[in-house]
């Protein structure tokens, strides 16, 4: 498994899915997860999604899923694949829809802390 704060730690392209403009009117929020498989040159070989909060925001994931690349995967000097998930948090703010990664909202969080 890559990845403790989701596998878009080691990745070298990882778009966010777009908040539909529906969605957002509908205030449908929370946690999308989608669950991967890596080959060894960093590419998604398959994809899950586990946890969609509304079916509206299912599209946008899987968009973002696909644009993902890691980086090539080697384990003790050969190559590998690996398996991860990648976490979206879809919020609505002042009526503007963001999305989020854990390590945006970890960044965040560690900016506000004494």
């Amino acid at each position: 498994m890559i990845g403790a704060l989701g596998a878009e730690s080691f990745a070298i392209s990882a778009p966010l899915p777009v908040y539909p403009a529906e969605a957002i009117k509908q205030k449908k929020e929370g946690l999308a997860v989608a669950s991967v498989v890596v080959d060894s040159d960093g590419h998604i070989t398959r994809s899950a999604l586990e946890q969609i909060p509304d079916p509206l925001l299912a599209r946008s994931v899987e968009d973002a899923v696909r644009g993902t690349v890691f980086r090539k995967l080697i384990i003790d000097g050969s190559p590998a694949t690996g398996r991860g998930k990648l976490f979206y948090y879809f919020r609505i703010e002042n009526g503007h829809g963001l999305v989020e990664t854990p390590r945006q909202i970890f960044s965040r969080r560690q900016a506000w802390e004494p």
